[in-house]
């Protein structure tokens, strides 16, 4: 099996964090926004950067997210590196892609542990359970199904029959209309999934085409900046409901009723 390469930076790719934030999020939230539930998965989250990457986006993208079921689910087979995505709290090098206006706003400075705390806004829907990469035999975790489900850069890395195996587990593990999205190429011949492509960028859908796409050949050459707005202070109220960080450093998975 391929070495598990997990992003160790927010926003580490920018033009694939760009291109999930202006072109495939606003399709997924649309899809989602009859019933206000949205499901996201990170296999092989590693620390979590990834994971908590794309809740900054949707932060900017849904101004109502309070009204919303917003369920952010990790995988990973390393209880190190579950354990850090749980506490949530982070060095300097994986934060070396944001302005010092962007540390302030998402995250806060412990100078006891060195360590960056992201806010609680960010972290309250985020949970994190073991699972092994490449497990198709189990179920998926909860709350499947998932209306978007990042895929880990180590399986392109796997045979072909071993990425089909997978590529059919979530097809099944997606909602319908549901988008698994890759920074590499994939094999495409699992049944159901369609595919389009992004700059930097693979998203297969599940079942129906989505409403908006954009062929690579179209892009601007500079993509919009879709993070939040940096802001020098603290969000505004509708954001500022704080949780402690210890609801989240438990084992295996907990759905609240309401997030």
């Amino acid at each position: 099996m391929p070495t598990d390469r997990a992003q160790r930076s927010f926003f580490q790719d920018a033009v694939w964090t760009d291109s999930l934030g202006a072109f495939v999020l606003p399709d997924v939230l649309t899809r989602a926004r009859p019933t206000r539930l949205l499901r996201v998965w990170s296999p092989a989250c590693g620390s979590g950067e990834e994971l908590y990457s794309v809740s900054l986006l949707l932060a900017a993208a849904l101004p109502d997210a309070d009204d919303w079921s917003i369920f952010l689910t990790g995988t990973d087979v390393d209880d190190q590196r579950l354990t850090r995505a749980r506490r949530a709290a982070y060095n300097e090098s994986a934060l070396r892609t944001l302005s010092r206006e962007e540390r302030a706003c998402y995250f806060r400075y412990n100078p006891n542990t060195r360590r960056y705390g992201l806010r609680p806004q960010f972290v309250r829907n985020a949970h994190f359970g073991y699972r092994e990469l490449t497990d198709v035999t189990s179920a998926p975790p909860p709350p499947a199904p998932f209306d978007l489900i990042l895929c880990p850069d180590a399986v392109s890395a796997l045979p072909s029959e071993q990425q089909l195996a997978l590529l059919a587990h979530y097809h099944d593990a997606l909602s319908d209309g549901g988008v698994l999205v890759a920074r590499k190429p994939l094999e495409v011949a699992a049944e159901g999934l369609s595919t389009f492509f992004h700059a930097s960028l693979f998203a297969h859908h599940k079942g129906v085409r989505p409403s908006v796409t954009t062929p690579i050949s179209s892009l601007p050459s500079e993509l919009p900046t879709v993070r939040p707005p940096a802001q020098s202070g603290e969000w505004p109220p509708s954001y500022s409901r704080e949780l402690a960080f210890a609801q989240h450093a438990h084992d295996g998975f907990h759905v609240p009723s309401r997030v």
